[in-house]
């Protein structure tokens, strides 16, 4: 990626956050509402979110790594600039994501039609818009939309149990930046340069997730599936209380 198309990243979040100001202001309620009141508490769960979301990643490359499934070699060309670059790409891209779906729109379908049909229809949304990402085929279009799911699921609950964006785009930063910058997988399908290069063995695909990355693999679900659970579990920083969608 060039330097103008790296400029260019943050554009479509700066636009929706517009969009989101408009939504916001036409029911006389801050932008911050939304969950993007940058507080002490916002910061304290956004880096939790990445050390959570960096902590799963590697957890899985761990695993699979264990098994067999990947061997890792230090790329040589890796430097702080290609880190930052990444953190940078994948900051944009968490918030951009996570404003989409667990934002204005994502907030009403809560106070309209409850926690869980809400959760539910974003989820397959959150799936169904990734269809269309490199080696999303077969059996890995399956078990990737299984995950994305599962995922949209874990990251719409972080918003509901904290109402604040800041843990879900720490936990999908955590995870992207983890995925494609430090352990060198693909993200969905798109090629990363990271600190490490993977190198994948003849493990099934449905385990190691291919040239997709891990997100189309089974240890993923079961990652998602246990910070699903915590989260589930956890009572949360707030109480969540439907509002009328239209007041």
């Amino acid at each position: 990626m060039n330097i103008a198309e790296q400029w260019q990243e943050p554009l479509p979040f700066v636009l929706l956050l517009l969009v989101t100001w408009i939504c916001t202001a036409l029911k006389r309620q801050p932008l911050s509402s939304v969950g993007l009141k940058l507080n002490g508490r916002w910061w304290s769960e956004f880096s939790i979110g990445t050390g959570l979301g960096i902590g799963q990643l590697a957890l899985i490359s761990l695993i699979l790594w264990s098994m067999g499934g990947v061997h890792f070699a230090l790329n040589t060309d890796a430097g702080a600039q290609m880190l930052i670059t990444g953190l940078y790409m994948f900051l944009f891209g968490a918030l951009f994501e996570e404003l989409l779906h667990r934002g204005f729109l994502f907030q009403r379908l809560l106070d309209g039609i409850g926690i869980w049909p809400a959760q539910i229809l974003v989820a397959l949304i959150f799936a169904a818009g990734h269809w269309d990402n490199p080696n999303m085929d077969g059996m890995t279009k399956v078990i990737a939309s299984i995950e994305l799911a599962l995922a949209s699921l874990m990251l719409g609950l972080a918003y509901i149990r904290t109402r604040s964006l800041g843990l879900a785009v720490g936990l999908h930063l955590g995870w992207n930046f983890a995925q494609g910058s430090l352990f060198g997988f693909a993200v969905s399908g798109h090629q990363q340069s990271g600190l490490l290069t993977p190198q994948l063995t003849d493990l099934p695909q449905w385990i190691s997730g291919g040239n997709f990355g891990l997100e189309a693999g089974a240890l993923a679900i079961i990652a998602d599936l246990l910070v699903l659970l915590a989260l589930y579990r956890w009572r949360g920083t707030v109480q969540y209380k439907l509002q009328p969608a239209f007041a």
